[in-house]
């Protein structure tokens, strides 16, 4: 691991080309942060994208270490209740909220920050959703392309909103945490509209859409995030009130990410699935251990949710 006081954006460009990334993140012994010290009783927290894989795993991991109160993000009430149900069994004497948000609907991510912001505390905010569209599709109200709507348009906005949140509220209280559920092909993929202007413009065309593109637009908004999260926290509440890290799962079973692609990539996508992708539980790990584990007080990013040293993973 790197220093505690290192910012990943202080090291050099990453220079691997995709399938050496891959390998090593998925592959490589892993360093998982220690929870011996990590107790979060008293402390709340919030996951979007919480009904299902890395999200759900978040959650769990958070209410294993003794959270007060727990709210699920969630797109569908209905899943977020079914997946709410056991924990609550589980964990009887934490509160479990389930909160509806649609990423697709800046008008849900400005509902759902005041609620947050109405809490007597939050101190920790994991923004996990996230799609990939086989088919070109546009949100019905802001008229993006999908992808580029929820995985950062209003990804960016929640993480804005929530800033000030998470300032603390009690004396002694630690700085909040903001983690950033990003992937490591954004630092090795194809960006052939990086000179366009204006951007967001180029991203919202369709033209010659197919899964390959979808999955190229898809890593491009993961990028879009790590250039995002460099400057919100100095500008909105100081580092040494929100703590900002980027963090890369890795390759992870049943996040239902590749749900709307196409049954022949689906076939395609069959065997490299079974044969490297790692479980949500240790998908879930990284989003939540690392950013709980980290004091850098510069925006970190941390590579395939293990623990490993940013200098995989620089941005």
């Amino acid at each position: 691991m790197l220093p505690p006081s290192s910012a990943s954006a202080s090291l050099p460009p990453h220079r691997d080309p995709f399938p050496v990334t891959f390998l090593k993140h998925q592959f490589r012994p892993h360093n998982q942060p220690s929870l011996a010290k990590l107790f979060l009783h008293h402390r709340v927290a919030v996951v979007t994208g919480a009904n299902s894989g890395i999200g759900l795993e978040c959650a769990r991991l958070l209410l294993s270490l003794g959270l007060s109160r727990l709210i699920l993000a969630v797109r569908s009430r209905e899943a977020g209740e079914s997946e709410a149900a056991p924990l609550r069994q589980t964990c009887p004497n934490i509160e479990i909220n389930v909160w509806h948000l649609d990423l697709n609907l800046y008008g849900s991510v400005w509902v759902f920050a005041p609620r947050c912001e109405a809490l007597p505390r939050l101190d920790i905010a994991i923004p996990n959703a996230s799609i990939m569209n086989s088919e070109f599709r546009v949100s019905p109200t802001t008229g993006h392309e999908e992808t580029l709507q929820v995985n950062y348009l209003s990804t960016a906005l929640l993480a804005l909103l929530l800033l000030p949140t998470l300032e603390p509220k009690h004396p002694g209280g630690g700085p909040g945490r903001l983690t950033l559920v990003c992937s490591g092909a954004s630092v090795t993929m194809n960006f052939p509209e990086k000179d366009a202007a204006p951007l967001i413009t180029a991203l919202d065309d369709s033209t010659g859409w197919d899964s390959a593109v979808a999955k190229e637009r898809c890593d491009v908004t993961k990028l879009l995030l790590l250039m995002f999260m460099q400057k919100p926290c100095d500008i909105i509440v100081g580092p040494d009130a929100v703590i900002i890290n980027a963090v890369d799962p890795g390759f992870t079973q049943r996040t239902g990410l590749f749900r709307s692609l196409s049954l022949p990539v689906k076939v395609a996508c069959w065997l490299p699935y079974k044969l490297f992708a790692a479980s949500p539980e240790r998908g879930g790990h990284g989003p939540t251990l690392t950013p709980l584990s980290s004091e850098a007080r510069r925006p970190t990013a941390a590579s395939s949710g293990t623990g490993r040293s940013a200098r995989e993973f620089c941005i």
